[in-house]
């Protein structure tokens, strides 16, 4: 980059003024309204021509000064590279400086809206390793297309340890493409491209069962409301409201239905030396670089329909991905287990040993311990059932149904869920030279099951009470840096031979940086 200090592209003051400024020119234009009014009416105007130009001009006044504080910030704000840390300088009223080491980054991620895509700049997002911005994203900045991806290029050169030969999905060359068809199948493949149609098939194995029945429930109430309407004369206007109301919730609905499309739209997952590049995005488009040394933990999912369409996909947990509500942390869609591992083999071969190992499902009598938690509900349901009952005893065939059917139910999230909780752990290296991690299996309807390095662990948990004392067995949890969502994974009823394996695993990993 030949500049050594720089602002962000001015497009950045419109993005955030555009709002405020709307709402003062509608005020501005309902003025002026009255104002043409009143001149119409010589009479008025004696009477509340005044106010009205006061009114206009403090409006107008508010309008300057609101667009005005936005462009001095914006010309008063300076970004610096300064030995190895990045510097953003603000020199208003409140000076501010903000200090960020480039070795401590560990994602630098681009995106553009359709405005951004119009003008040819980029959102620039930089993530740092800190447990307390986790949930957030650490410094955003706009760019032009060409200054934004200069700046991506200088921080990853310091990041690879400032050889000055970074490799980027622009400067790998021509890599051969694998499909999802599975076409491509050898190891030279190091880029997973998809199709309109294999982003349609996702959408469709991780079908929202809820939304789904929202979207169906609400359209035909939706219907149902707009003939009644019709057939009571003089009703409709009266009803407009709630009619929008049912409209409106079944747009949401929808949209969650048919969003991923939109959102994942050309999805293609690169691995490029020892980083991986995401790209996607039809309304907004994402280019994310991900260093695999960053990478916390790898996540296999299956919502409900793809666990019984035999579907999956898999997400990462990393600092910077899927840290906003709108962002994707996945980098494949939707597929079978044969294709997964292939394209894992691409993507990431360091995580191929914990993918094929199997997982060790709880004693049976981890079902004895949870005893006590059953009675305590059984307790909550059946008082809920006696002040239901106390309240309108004239239903008690159809409250006693809801109450059994409630308790049929929860058995069968616990059959289900012990049929999917599992773990895995092991400790030495592998094949890449990476010591061993564990696998970490939770769900009932749907299943997840994370992959995690020792040396990406930060606290291992255990817990014992009356009941797993008397069998030996503990409860477990782990911690890794990561958003909050993802960031601690509960274990199921386990020996301690299991726990003691992860921490010898978690000592070995320390050891070894040292």
């Amino acid at each position: 980059m030949e500049q050594n200090r720089f602002r962000c592209h001015i497009s950045i003051v419109f993005e955030k003024v555009w709002a405020g400024v709307a709402f003062l020119l509608l005020t501005m234009i309902n003025n002026i309204k009255d104002m043409i009014e009143s001149i119409s009416d010589l009479n008025r105007l004696k009477e509340d021509g005044m106010e009205l130009y006061a009114g206009l001009g403090l409006v107008l006044l508010a309008l300057v000064l609101y667009v005005g504080i936005y462009l001095i910030r914006w010309a008063k704000t300076w970004i610096m590279f300064e030995d190895e840390s990045i510097v953003i300088e603000r020199n208003t009223l409140n000076r501010k400086v903000n200090t960020i080491g480039m070795k401590n980054i560990s994602n630098v991620n681009l995106e553009q809206n359709l405005f951004q895509r119009l003008i040819h700049v980029y959102q620039v997002k930089l993530d740092t390793n800190s447990a307390s911005t986790a949930d957030t994203t650490d410094v955003s900045i706009v760019l032009g297309e060409k200054q934004a991806r200069a700046f991506q290029k200088r921080i990853l050169e310091h990041i690879d340890g400032g050889s000055g030969s970074v490799q980027t999905p622009e400067t790998e060359g021509d890599a051969k493409l694998s499909d999802v068809s599975g076409q491509s199948k050898t190891c030279a493949c190091r880029q997973i491209t998809y199709r309109g149609k294999d982003v349609i098939a996702h959408c469709l194995y991780t079908l929202s069962i809820f939304w789904l029945i929202a979207a169906i429930v609400s359209i035909g109430g939706g219907i149902y409301f707009l003939i009644n309407s019709f057939s009571e004369k003089g009703s409709i206007l009266d009803a407009f409201g709630g009619f929008l109301a049912i409209w409106a919730f079944a747009a949401a609905a929808v949209w969650k239905l048919i969003g991923n499309y939109f959102k994942l739209y050309g999805f293609s997952a690169k691995r490029a030396s020892d980083k991986i590049y995401l790209s996607y995005g039809l309304l907004k488009k994402r280019e994310y670089m991900i260093p695999v040394n960053k990478i916390n933990s790898v996540i296999v999912c299956q919502n409900m329909v793809a666990r019984l369409l035999k579907r999956q996909y898999v997400e990462l947990v990393c600092v910077g991905l899927g840290d906003e509500q709108d962002e994707g942390a996945q980098i494949m869609l939707a597929c079978k287990k044969e294709e997964m591992l292939q394209h894992m083999h691409t993507l990431l071969p360091e995580y191929m040993e914990e993918l094929k190992a199997p997982l060790n499902l709880q004693k049976k009598c981890s079902i004895i311990c949870k005893i006590p938690s059953y009675l305590i509900w059984l307790g909550i349901y059946a008082a809920a059932f006696g002040g239901v009952y106390a309240w309108k005893p004239q239903y008690f065939h159809w409250e006693l149904l809801v109450f059994v059917v409630i308790c049929i139910w929860n058995v069968f999230c616990e059959i289900l869920r012990y049929h999917t909780v599992g773990i895995s752990c092991s400790t030495g290296a592998d094949d890449t030279g990476c010591t061993d991690g564990i696998s970490i299996a939770s769900g009932t309807l749907e299943k997840r099951v994370v992959y995690i390095r020792y040396d990406k662990l930060q606290i291992l948990k255990q817990s014992q009470g009356p009941l797993y004392r008397r069998f030996g067995l503990y409860k477990g949890e782990v911690h890794i840096l990561a958003a909050a969502l993802n960031s601690v994974f509960e274990t199921g009823a386990y020996p301690a031979e299991v726990f003691e394996t992860i921490h010898q695993g978690m000592l070995a990993s320390r050891a070894n940086q040292i």
